[in-house]
């Protein structure tokens, strides 16, 4: 079972493209349980993500636990 966490850094000052960058990244990785701090993607990372088909997000705390 592979588990990865990341923090996204919600910041404006990042990269331009850096959401698709996040996707490939979190894709080529492949875990079976991803933990996401400052998920500025919010739903849009849950659904971008589809071999990770079960998710709970919490919008206020911009945290994300998908399996």
């Amino acid at each position: 079972m592979k588990i990865a966490t990341y923090n996204l850094w919600d910041h404006p000052a990042g990269l331009p493209h850096r959401g698709q960058q996040i996707i490939d990244t979190l894709s080529a990785q492949s875990p079976d349980i991803l933990c996401v701090q400052e998920n500025f993607m919010g739903e849009d990372l849950v659904s971008r993500l589809s071999f990770l088909p079960y998710s709970a997000h919490h919008p206020d705390m911009d945290l994300s636990v998908l399996s």
